[in-house]
């Protein structure tokens, strides 16, 4: 229990939701199976963490250039992001995350650029949840050990932009 307390207050060090200009917090469930059958990896993912980070980065690629268009593309900037992946009780694995809201784009239309970037990815499943104004809670349950077993294997550092 001591390690993953030193490995928390490691990533807290160095990250705080409460500098960020309006964060979001999401909750993005996955598909158990592909919904385009001509996908590559069509049924059931064959490493989930790896197909469904992969999933994460494509969300987070469609989300980064709906909000910065060409800015994004020539990687002058990007969102700031914090995911985690987790498994529900009954066992659908699913993201936490943590997306700063860019000033430039009002809530509301953030909100719908997230779940239309979300409805666009393979793994992507209908349910989620979108709720502005994310705080040192949100970053609090991220970070939680509950349903996730081995914390540092949860946390998809592949997608995490600070």
């Amino acid at each position: 229990m001591h390690v993953f307390s030193d490995y928390v207050d490691a990533i807290n060090a160095k990250w705080d939701i409460s500098t960020w200009h309006d964060p979001f917090a999401l909750t993005l469930t996955l598909r158990q199976k592909a919904k385009n059958a001509q996908f590559k990896g069509a049924g059931a993912p064959t490493s989930p963490l790896i197909d469904y980070s992969r999933n994460f980065r494509h969300f987070m690629n469609v989300l980064n250039t709906s909000v910065y268009q060409n800015r994004f593309r020539r990687g002058q900037t990007r969102l700031r992001v914090f995911a985690v992946a987790e498994h529900h009780l009954a066992g659908r694995l699913h993201y936490h995350a943590a997306v700063e809201r860019p000033q430039h784009v009002e809530r509301d239309d953030f909100e719908e650029r997230i779940a239309k970037a979300w409805r666009k990815t393979h793994w992507g499943h209908e349910h989620m949840q979108i709720t502005p104004n994310a705080d040192k809670g949100w970053q609090h349950y991220l970070l939680k050990t509950k349903s996730k077993g081995y914390l540092p294997d949860h946390i998809d550092w592949a997608n995490c932009h600070l």
